[in-house]
């Protein structure tokens, strides 16, 4: 797994934990926050962070 990859799981860990929500909460949000990612970086667009940000994932 590639550094950013490690610290980005890292990082959605620790927001996890953070809530105090179940530890196995971080792996499901790993695809769709690196995907986002991925995406405006091959559109040059903030778009898809900003629709993921909307997720009905969100607990707030």
């Amino acid at each position: 797994m590639r550094a950013h990859e490690r610290a980005l799981r890292e990082f959605l860990d620790g927001l996890v934990a953070d809530a105090r929500l179940p530890a196995a909460t971080g792996g499901p949000l790993f695809l769709p926050v690196e995907g986002a990612m991925v995406t405006a970086g091959i559109t040059g667009s903030p778009r898809p962070a900003r629709e993921a940000a909307r997720s009905p994932l969100r607990t707030d």
